[in-house]
Parts: structure tokens; C-alpha cells; sequence
């Protein structure tokens, strides 16, 4: 967060202009910092109460992550919704780029899906060194401290527009953006989508 708001301020206070801003997962605070939407202080208590509260969800629901490379995201998708049944779960949570998505679920449905999506065609399924299933439904514990913090800030109508995760539709308003930032920890980052709204 501190490293890429640093970069961010920089680069406009040399002049480059932009026409839209995005932030993968914890990045969308350090753009919505940089964008003015808050103020660097109350951006960096965010991310304390929000690192904190999805490691306790983390701790209370153990999942993992995975990156599935060179399998098409419908066949992904079809193979969550398959093998997703009851506490056995596992959802596309990171879109980064056509050919690479992140899954994500609780450790034995993931490490399933890791050998169902070689035998399926997947170029390369890694496990990823994480402590949660982030962007999943298994984070919803962690929603309720976020949104008290939250809502107990002002977050202002910002001047660039931001491409927020959630649905990489481009916004301003405040009252948006703490929808969006809440919404972030259970959905997935449209993260392709967001690259590629910004660039039309």
C-alpha cells in the first residue's frame, strides 16, 4: 500500500495525467489514496483493520488459493460450480488476464481442483503461497469489522474515475466506492476486464 501510493503521487506530481485508475485487490486502496477519495492516513488504517480481519477470517475458515494458467475461464467456472458443494468450495477469484485465473475455496476442494485442471487442460495449476481464500464467499466474516470502519469515514466523490474490482465499471462517487471496497472481500477481481474498460 505505502510503496504504491508513493509511486502513484509521484507520477502526477510530475505531470503524467490519467483518465482512469484501478488497483489489484489491496491496490485499489493505494489508487482511491491516490485519487484523493481519502487521505493516505485513513488509507493505511483501512488496510490495517481489512489485512486483519480477512487473517481471522482466515484462521476461522482455512482455505488456499491457486493459479490455473492456460485453461479457458468457462471451463474454470464449470468445474467450481461441479465440484462447489456445501462447505466444499472453490470460485474463480482473481481474472488477471485471459489465459491466467486465480482460484480460490477451502484447501481440499482447491487441491482437487489443482489435479482436475491438468487432467482438464490447464497448461500449469500452482498453489499459491497465501494464508486465506481471499475473494471467495469464505471471507464474509471479515465484511462486518470493514464496513464499521468504513462506514465511519467520509470517502469523497473522486475526480478520476476509478475501475473498481467488483465490476471494472468506471465510478466517482463516495457512497459507490464503499459499496465496491466492501463487496471487494467475497468477489472476484475483474481484473482483466478493468485493463481493458480502462483502455476503450
Amino acid at each position: 500500500f505505502i510503496v504504491s501510493t508513493i509511486i502513484g503521487k509521484i507520477l502526477l506530481e510530475n505531470g503524467y495525467k490519467t483518465n482512469g485508475i484501478a488497483g489489484h485487490s489491496l491496490g485499489e486502496y493505494s489508487a482511491l489514496t491516490v485519487a484523493n477519495a481519502f487521505n493516505f492516513e485513513i488509507g493505511l488504517k483501512l488496510v490495517k483493520i481489512r489485512s486483519e480481519s480477512m487473517h481471522k477470517a482466515g484462521k476461522a475458515q482455512p482455505g488456499k488459493m491457486a493459479a490455473i494458467i492456460g485453461m479457458p475461464s468457462n471451463d474454470i467456472e464449470d468445474i467450481c460450480l461441479k465440484y462447489s458443494k456445501g462447505n466444499d468450495l472453490a470460485v474463480a477469484a482473481n481474472y488477471n488476464t485471459e489465459n491466467q485465473i486465480v482460484i480460490s475455496g477451502n484447501i481440499k476442494t482447491v487441491q482437487d481442483f489443482i489435479d482436475i485442471a491438468k487432467e482438464n487442460g490447464a497448461r500449469m495449476a500452482i498453489p499459491l503461497n497465501v494464508s486465506g481464500a481471499f475473494h471467495s464467499p469464505l471471507m464474509k466474516p471479515a465484511r462486518e469489522e470493514l464496513a464499521d470502519k468504513l462506514d465511519s469515514i467520509e470517502i469523497i466523490d473522486i475526480n478520476i474515475p476509478i475501475y473498481p474490482n467488483v465490476n471494472a465499471k468506471p465510478i466517482r462517487k463516495g457512497s459507490d466506492i464503499k459499496k465496491s471496497l466492501i463487496n471487494q472481500l467475497e468477489n472476484p477481481v475483474l481484473w482483466f476486464d478493468s485493463i481493458n474498460n480502462m483502455l476503450s
